[in-house]
């Protein structure tokens, strides 16, 4: 199954996809500092995909954020205090 077959397979409206992408901009806010956004992340996501669906989905986009802000912030790490954390 191609990746275009498994996305229309969701047989989403243009509304719904509105939705996603309002749901992956909080997530950016969420990364950015903002506390308590993403619980409106999973409601999107479970209204758009039902409950067991949107966790799923979620947790991929959760992980892309996290690698791309390890890509992006790895300049400013500071790898002593990091190395003092790992038991």
């Amino acid at each position: 199954m191609s990746y275009l077959e498994i996305i229309q397979s969701y047989n989403l409206t243009a509304l719904q996809w509105i939705a996603i992408g309002f749901a992956v901009f909080l997530l950016g806010l969420s990364k950015s500092g903002i506390k308590g956004i993403s619980i409106v992340i999973v409601v999107i996501l479970a209204f758009v995909f039902g409950e067991k669906t949107s966790t799923g989905i979620l947790l991929p986009m959760l992980i892309c954020a996290d690698i791309l802000a390890v890509i992006y912030y790895n300049r400013h790490a500071q790898l002593g205090i990091i190395k003092k954390l790992i038991p």
